[in-house]
Order: structure tokens, then C-alpha cells, then sequence
């Protein structure tokens, strides 16, 4: 009886251990070296080996085949092979089993011929010139067949604007010479200052197949020198979830290079400059490029700048904004004309990447030649050494072959881009170039009703036929003593035509008014961020402050952010811009 009772126990207490001791029980915790391999085709594959815990494995075995040249070793659970043909991405499931039980893992695997990665990694994150960037070094093999690389920045807690997507096309990689068949430099930008941002990086090959990596990077917090736009008064905070569909924009001003803020108010890109402004500029091909005495400035999304002078000496200034042109960049500038006389705002020319004069328009020469062919003596209206039209904005049309550019203190005009003729003018008839000159009258778009422009800024066409500014309402300043100047409104808006070209006729589609509540007399802005979707930037809404508004189709803001400002200093003009997805060719 005792000794069976002996045996009985032990049993039991075998059976015990048996259930309590790992090693003894079914596989667990299977995990391999790389999750995500990408395999070059033809190419050696470096033994992706497992860990597995629990107890020990009978057989390894894998769902779906494996590509073709690849073989999983049934006894260590390792893969290995040369691949024998290309496959996308897709999952694998790899199980560990012994007689009690078995544990699994999934491998997504790919093979290229493309060059696909192997072994990638981050090897460095390196200090950039602006603070809210950093540098990414990616060390691995197949760089070679990559074809695009991006980041995503994820948002902080409480944040409602989207987070930072960026993606590089290889063409923009190898005009820096970020890349090599074995190495990336991966430029980061829109970190948010002073926390852990955590980065996901995600690597694009010619064949479709991807890789990504994840990290974090801190940002140091930053000190503003401007001490203007760290802390933006909200006067209407965005929410989450609001249906707005843009999420960041950057600020010209005469305080420095440009500054991007997104719509909670956090700045997310600055760069220390001197000597610089940033009132003339425009984003272009991934940069910043400003025009600022006679030299155009280059600086890249991680800060990187470069210089270089213009090839004009008749051009003495930079002045206003820039866009992107025909052939390359328009710009305004000051200086003298082909025939020597002084000319003030009233010069637009299209430069090249080295600075060249690719095409230029001269408005003195363009409306003397109109007006003398209409019987109009020009010299009262056309005034060299004087700013007679104030040049304030120009874009080009594509699908017309034509320019829009404003004249503050007059009109805005639509030139052919080949020739220079004038197509039409549109503005106050109540001025002096309407009433004094009939050679221009004939030219004159008629509003049947609705606000003409009146000082108007930032032009731009959200679709063909139509015209979108901001419209100041202040009168003309620069005319001769004794002509007229104009309607002079207590308030600005926001103005969008449908303009007839035929028939010289337009009609006001929306107005925005802000409830009558706001003057901003210069600068200031309007864009069409998204169809629907519109920001609006008062550059001196009232003298005091400068005012960037987020507006939803219903015209309800979805956020009012409020800087100060001293006349059009903080924001002569802000536009949007599509960090959410923004594409770097």
C-alpha cells in the first residue's frame, strides 16, 4: 500500500514538472532575424536564421511554397537559397511544431531583380542645418534598384493636423547625391521641436516591393530669434477629425527664410538665416528658392542652401513674389530697362537655374505701345522712375499660354506669354486708367455685379476660365495728383471670378467677408488648397496682427491662428503647403 501510493505520487509529480518546465512542452515565442527580407534574383541568400522558446522542435515547416531557389531547413528552421525567380511581396508562414504543440511566425518575403535590400539598417542620424530636420544614413545592399524613399512623422498627442508624409523620388536623391548602390542619406524634415518624434522610413524598389524601418529621433526645443511665431494666439483651434483637407503652410516674410507652421500652430520648419527675406520666393522642386538683392537662394527642405547671382546687371532687386513660370521661375524685379529708363515694379522676367534671363516682359514698354495704338498719349499714366503699376503678383497659365499678373494700383491684366499682348484688364472703373484713357476702356472686363478687384494680391487660377485673389480693397496710393483713385473699402475679401475672354465679361462666383470685420490694406493672400478648401492669410488685419485662416466649403474656419505684426513684416504672404503627402521629384 505505501509503495503504491510512493509510485502514485511520483507520477503525479513527474507529470507536474512535465507541465510547469518549457522545455518540456510545445514550442513558443518563434521570431526570425529579418520579418521583411528582400532578396536580389540570382543573388546568395544570407541564412535568415529563427529563436524559438518553449520546448524543442520536431520539424520546422512553411505556407504557402516558398519563391522559387529559396528552402526552408526543416531541422533548424533557417532560410536560405539562391532565388530563381522574381516574386512580390507576400506572407509566409513559417511553424515550429514538437508532439505537444507549435508556435508560428510570418515572413513577408520578396525577391527583385531591381537590387532589392538586403541587410538594410540605420546606421547614423546626422544634424542638419535647420533645426526641425535631421539627416537618416541607411547602410544595406541594393540601394541600386531603389526608386523612391520616404519618411512619416508621427503626430503628437492632441495634435489635429495630419502627420508629415514625404516621399523622394529617385530623381531627386541623385541630383544631391544622396545615393549609391549601397548607401542612403535620407533628409527628415517637420520634426516637432523639443520631443521624440517617431519615424517610420519606408523604402520603394522598381518592382513594387517595399522595406521599412522605424526609428526615433528627439529634436532639441527652439528658440525662436525672430521671437514672433512660436506662439500664435488660436482664435479658433482646430479639431480633430474637422474634415479640413490641408494641414500645413509656409510663411514669407522680411523676417527671414521662409517658416512652416501647421494648423494646431506649431512651427515644424525654420532655418537661422541673415541678410535674407523670404517676401520673394516659391517652392520648387522640393526647395525654397528666394530671390533677394540680386541672388537667388536655394535652400532645401532639410536647410542645405546655395547661392548664385543673377546674369542680368540691368536688375538691381528682387521684389514681391515669385512663381513658377513657362520655362522656369517668374520674378519681379527692379532695375533699368532694355532702353535704360528707371523702371519700379514694373519688370517681370522668367529666370533659368543658373540665374539666366530666359524671357522678360516690360509693362512701361507693354501699355505704351497699347495705348499710343489706341490714341492714348501714355506719358500721364506709363511714368518711368515711378510706381506707376506696382507689380505685386504673376502666374502662368498653362492650358492658355498666358500670364495673370497684378497691378496694385491699377488692374490685373492678362498678357500672352509669347508676344506680350494684352488680352484683357479687370479692375475698379472708377480709377484713373478707366476713366482717362479710352485705349484701355476697350480692354476693360465688365462685372455686372459683385466686387471688382481693388489692390488685390496673390493671384491664381483654381480652374481654367477663373481667377482667385485677395482682395484688400485699399485705393490706389501712386496716382498723379487730380486723377482718380478709386473705391477705398472699410473691410477686405476674398474674391473668385469665372472671367468670359470672348466677351469681356466676368462674373463674382464666392466672396468671403469674415463678417465685414477685416481690413488687411497690403499684402496678405488667398489660396485654394483643396477644391473647397481655402487659406487665407490677412497679412495686417487691422495694422496690428497678421491672421492665417483655415476655411471649410461651408466658409466656417476650422482654425484662426493670430501672430503680431508691424505693417506686412510677420507674413507678406502664406500658402499651403502638402507635407501630408508631399512628392520630391
Amino acid at each position: 500500500m505505501t509503495r503504491r501510493r510512493t509510485a502514485l505520487l511520483l507520477v503525479t509529480a513527474l507529470a507536474l514538472t512535465a507541465c510547469r518546465d518549457p522545455a518540456l512542452g510545445p514550442p513558443e515565442g518563434l521570431a526570425y532575424a529579418e520579418a521583411s527580407p528582400v532578396y536580389r534574383l540570382g543573388e546568395p541568400v544570407a541564412p535568415n536564421r529563427p529563436t524559438v522558446g518553449g520546448g524543442a522542435v520536431a520539424a520546422f515547416e512553411v505556407s504557402p511554397a516558398l519563391p522559387d531557389g529559396l528552402v526552408l531547413d526543416r531541422r533548424t528552421g533557417a532560410l536560405s537559397g539562391t532565388p530563381a525567380a522574381e516574386a512580390a511581396p507576400a506572407a509566409y508562414r513559417v511553424t515550429a511544431r514538437n508532439a505537444r504543440g507549435a508556435a508560428t511566425a510570418t515572413l513577408t518575403i520578396a525577391v527583385t531583380s531591381q537590387g532589392g535590400l538586403a541587410g538594410a539598417e540605420l546606421a547614423d542620424v546626422a544634424a542638419a542645418p535647420s533645426p526641425f530636420a535631421r539627416t537618416l544614413g541607411l547602410t544595406g545592399r541594393g540601394f541600386g534598384g531603389l526608386a523612391a524613399a520616404g519618411f512619416e512623422i508621427a503626430r503628437q498627442p492632441g495634435a489635429a493636423s495630419r502627420p508629415v508624409v514625404v516621399t523622394y523620388r529617385r530623381s531627386y536623391l541623385e541630383r544631391r547625391g544622396l545615393v549609391s548602390d549601397t548607401a542612403l542619406a535620407l533628409p527628415v524634415f517637420g520634426l516637432y521641436a523639443g520631443v521624440a518624434n517617431p519615424i517610420t522610413v519606408t523604402l520603394t524598389f522598381g518592382d513594387g516591393s517595399r522595406r521599412t524601418l522605424a526609428t526615433t529621433v528627439v529634436a532639441e526645443p527652439y528658440l525662436d530669434p525672430t521671437g514672433t511665431y512660436a506662439s500664435p494666439t488660436a482664435l479658433a483651434a482646430r479639431q480633430e477629425g474637422d474634415g479640413l483637407a490641408f494641414d500645413y503652410f509656409w510663411i514669407k516674410s522680411t523676417k527671414g527664410a521662409p517658416v512652416i507652421m501647421d494648423s494646431d500652430g506649431q512651427i515644424r520648419w525654420a532655418v537661422a538665416t541673415s541678410n535674407l527675406d523670404s517676401v520673394s520666393s516659391v517652392l520648387h522642386q522640393g526647395a525654397f528658392v528666394m530671390g533677394s538683392g540680386t541672388r537667388l537662394i536655394r535652400l532645401e527642405l532639410d536647410g542645405q542652401g546655395a547661392a548664385l547671382p543673377l546674369q542680368e546687371a540691368r536688375y538691381t532687386a528682387f521684389h514681391h513674389d515669385m512663381d513658377v513660370g513657362k520655362l522656369g521661375l517668374l520674378a519681379m524685379l527692379d532695375g533699368t530697362t532694355a532702353g535704360g529708363a528707371p523702371s519700379v515694379e514694373s519688370i517681370l522676367a522668367e529666370l533659368g537655374p543658373a540665374g539666366e534671363v530666359l524671357r522678360e516682359w516690360d509693362m512701361a514698354a507693354i501699355f505704351r505701345e497699347e495705348m499710343i495704338a489706341g490714341g492714348d498719349d501714355p506719358a500721364g499714366f506709363v511714368r518711368d522712375g515711378a510706381d506707376w503699376f506696382h507689380m505685386n503678383s504673376a502666374v502662368y497659365l498653362p492650358g492658355e499660354d498666358a500670364l495673370l499678373v497684378s497691378s496694385r494700383e491699377n488692374f490685373v491684366v492678362k498678357l500672352d506669354w509669347a508676344t506680350g499682348r494684352i488680352r484683357w484688364l479687370f479692375g475698379d472703373p472708377t480709377k484713373h486708367w478707366y476713366v482717362d484713357y479710352p485705349s484701355l476702356r476697350r480692354l476693360a472686363v465688365a462685372l455686372p455685379s459683385g466686387f471688382w478687384p481693388i489692390g488685390q494680391h496673390a493671384l491664381s487660377a483654381p480652374a481654367p476660365g477663373e481667377l482667385l485673389l485677395f482682395n484688400n480693397g485699399r485705393a490706389s496710393v501712386n496716382q498723379p495728383a487730380d486723377t482718380a483713385s478709386g473705391e477705398d473699402r472699410a473691410f477686405s475679401a476674398v474674391s473668385r471670378y469665372r472671367i468670359d475672354d470672348a466677351g469681356l465679361t466676368a462674373v463674382e462666383l464666392q466672396r468671403y467677408e469674415a463678417g465685414r470685420a477685416l481690413l488687411s490694406m497690403f499684402c496678405s493672400s488667398v489660396y485654394e488648397a483643396h477644391p473647397g478648401h481655402y487659406f487665407v492669410t490677412y497679412s495686417m488685419a487691422g495694422g496690428t496682427e497678421a491672421r492665417f485662416v483655415g476655411l471649410l466649403p461651408d466658409a466656417t474656419a476650422a482654425f484662426d491662428l493670430s501672430l503680431p505684426t508691424s505693417s506686412c513684416s510677420t507674413a507678406w504672404n502664406a500658402r499651403p503647403i502638402a507635407l501630408h503627402g508631399l512628392q520630391v521629384e
